[in-house]
């Protein structure tokens, strides 16, 4: 799931789920902007508890990945003390299986990533997947910023700077099976695949409702 902006996704089983993958957003910025701001005030935080629902964090048995978004410039209500923030990391998600995680976040929501700040995370992971990824790993990527694809999502209304070439290149230097990515709310609900490896890249952006990945540990095969 991705840009949830406060909201519970879609009611899900968890029982035969690995691991959840948010990609970022979990706040509104502008209420958060009140709570945490410049201009913050005991009202701005009472009004940002009501508006964000983090109940559906509470419980869940499997562990949640999540990567900061542009809205996740502060974090009052603990949510990644709920979720592990894996931005700039690799983790092992069940043997074999290894996710990365590109997030940024600056001074206000509405600052964006230039390409520059998006190259120095993809650098650094690049740096740390050299060292902790083994011949056989296969890989995911979560990143709330996608890549740049117009083959493969609608163009229309996007500006350039809204998605990024420097992602697109990382997808295509490491080769993950599965690429979870946010940001876009105008591609939420919609997956294409690249086809550079295997069966092709599979590209999704779950948006706030959320998907299912069906991810086969035995086959080169992700279902959506």
């Amino acid at each position: 799931m991705s840009d949830t902006h406060g909201r519970a996704p879609a009611p899900f089983d968890a029982r035969d789920v690995v691991a959840i993958l948010h990609g970022g957003d979990f706040y509104e910025g502008r209420v958060l902007r009140y709570a945490t701001g410049r201009n913050a005030s005991a009202d701005g935080l009472a009004e940002l508890k009501r508006v964000t629902d983090l109940r559906w964090m509470d419980g869940i048995s499997v562990p949640i990945f999540a990567v900061r978004g542009n809205h996740d410039v502060a974090d009052p209500l603990g949510v990644f003390e709920r979720a592990r923030d894996i931005t700039g990391r690799v983790v092992e998600i069940a043997p074999g299986v290894l996710v990365t995680g590109i997030g940024w976040n600056g001074e206000h929501f509405f600052d964006l990533p230039t390409e520059r700040d998006i190259e120095r995370v993809c650098d650094g992971l690049r740096r740390e997947l050299s060292r902790c990824r083994s011949a056989g790993d296969r890989l995911i990527l979560l990143t709330h910023y996608p890549g740049k694809f117009p083959e493969l999502f609608p163009s229309t209304g996007i500006a350039g700077s809204w998605w990024y070439e420097s992602i697109r290149a990382f997808i295509s230097d490491t080769q993950p099976e599965l690429v979870v990515q946010g940001h876009l709310h105008e591609h939420a609900g919609m997956s294409g695949t690249f086809p550079e490896v295997n069966e092709g890249i599979r590209i999704v952006n779950p948006g706030a409702a959320g998907q299912l990945v069906e991810f086969d540990f035995f086959a080169y095969r992700v279902s959506i």
